[in-house]
């Protein structure tokens, strides 16, 4: 069990249905992998301004959040939607994540070759797949390598079994890739 992985959910509510699908999906990850959470409340992250400076705080919060994506071998994010796309809590934490402050200048190369995966849970039809696929605009723009399949599913009241075991499957599948895009790096 040498390989880490980053759930990371894109939600701030409490109680979120994706950051309970990424619980669901940590208990299969945690037999061949350590799981790290990232939940976004949890950061507190004021909006990216390049202009303005920030407290030493944020600023080691920030260094942080990339030592962990730097130090992961591949991330699951989980993302509502809201008006067709990404929370924009998720997108100002990527915007965090691939500033360098120092530099005045955005840098892709923390995610860049990282293998990716991407859920989506909502209480509408469509699952948010508007969400999960501007997630992935974002993601395969960066460099990553996202998985091609996603896991995309409709909430009522809870998981169901076949749901929870889905989620379970897009865990094994997510480990696969990793593996996969593990030994295309080493060749």
């Amino acid at each position: 069990m040498n390989k880490t992985i980053l759930c990371f959910s894109g939600s701030l509510r409490k109680n979120s249905y994706n950051s309970e699908a990424l619980h669901i999906a940590s208990r299969r990850l945690k037999e061949f992998a350590s799981v790290h959470f990232v939940e976004i409340d949890a950061i507190e992250l004021p909006l990216l301004n390049p202009s303005k400076s920030y407290s030493v705080e944020i600023l080691e919060k920030i260094e942080s959040l990339k030592s962990l994506i730097h130090n992961c071998d591949g991330i699951m994010f989980a993302t509502p939607e809201y008006n067709g796309s990404i929370s924009g809590a998720l997108k100002n934490s990527i915007d965090w994540i691939s500033y360098d402050m120092k530099k005045s200048q955005y840098k892709k190369k923390l995610i860049r070759d990282k293998p990716i995966s991407i859920m989506s849970v909502s209480t509408g039809k469509l699952c948010a797949i508007g969400g999960a696929f501007h997630l992935q605009s974002i993601m395969l723009h960066m460099g990553a390598f996202v998985m091609p399949n996603k896991c995309n599913l409709y909430y009522k009241d809870n998981f169901n079994t076949n749901q929870k075991m889905q989620i379970e499957d897009f865990a094994d599948k997510f480990i696969q890739f990793i593996n996969i895009v593990s030994i295309s790096k080493e060749s």
